[in-house]
């Protein structure tokens, strides 16, 4: 099961970075306001996604441990273990892909 989330990730990754390529300016989630006082990130033990992407929500998933942490060419990558959702991979603090959503993809 882990080796089909990795290649899910390393899949994931390669797209991300095709689309993130030099080229017109990517919109990514990462632009957050000024004023926001919350970031993405864990606290208190849950992963916090607040951004501008989707206005007036936020999504919190409760978070084990941090299994990976790094940065590639292109964007911030970091993998968690957390309770009810399995394996979650992030990107520039944005949720893309979780064990227990897997199958639509």
């Amino acid at each position: 099961q882990l080796s089909i989330f990795v290649s899910f990730f390393l899949f994931n990754l390669l797209i991300f970075q095709v689309r993130s390529a030099p080229g017109p300016q990517n919109t990514c989630a990462r632009t957050m306001s000024a004023d926001d006082e919350l970031k993405a990130g864990v606290v208190k033990g849950w992963y916090m996604e607040i951004n501008d992407q989707w206005k007036g929500q936020a999504m919190s998933i409760k978070v084990k441990e941090k299994l990976f942490e790094g940065k590639s060419d292109y964007q911030d990558v970091a993998i968690y273990e957390t309770e009810t959702y399995g394996k979650m991979m992030t990107l520039d603090g944005v949720i893309q892909s979780t064990q227990r959503d897997e199958f639509s993809y």
